[in-house]
């Protein structure tokens, strides 16, 4: 869930990236890669905007099964660090309610004081302390 100031930067989003899309379709690209059954029953999936990637990469490729030319999505890391950069405070306080929750859940399931584990990828280049991840805890 994304918070409820995020809705207008993510609807001025999905509207810069519709125009691309529009003119993939004149280009005769614009078609997400979708199952071959969903694609038997609606033809014409695979053009519409709503199959399309919310966060599309900037190029395309070439299915090898097919040859058809689709534009992929951007990678996982692109959108964590654009998230993390755009809504930096937000960010720390959800990686930090997260990782308190997970090492609560831990040390229940253990019965007893769970040992260190490595922080999660989103964590990458923080410290504990900025996260307000301190001894206390551990």
């Amino acid at each position: 869930m994304l918070p409820g100031s995020a809705g207008d930067a993510l609807l001025a989003h999905l509207g810069r990236t519709r125009e691309p899309h529009q003119n993939d379709l004149r280009k005769n690209l614009g078609q997400a890669p979708l199952p071959g059954a969903l694609l038997r029953k609606h033809p014409n999936a695979d053009r519409e905007w709503g199959w399309q990637y919310v966060f599309p990469a900037s190029s395309h490729y070439a299915d090898s099964a097919t040859g058809i030319r689709h534009r992929h999505h951007l990678l996982e890391t692109v959108i964590q660090k654009a998230v993390h950069g755009a809504f930096p405070a937000a960010a720390s306080e959800i990686c930090a309610r997260a990782y308190s929750a997970y090492r609560t859940r831990r040390k229940a399931d253990s019965g007893k004081h769970a040992p260190p584990v490595p922080l999660p990828d989103f964590y990458i280049g923080a410290t504990r302390a900025d996260h307000g991840l301190v001894a206390s805890d551990r």
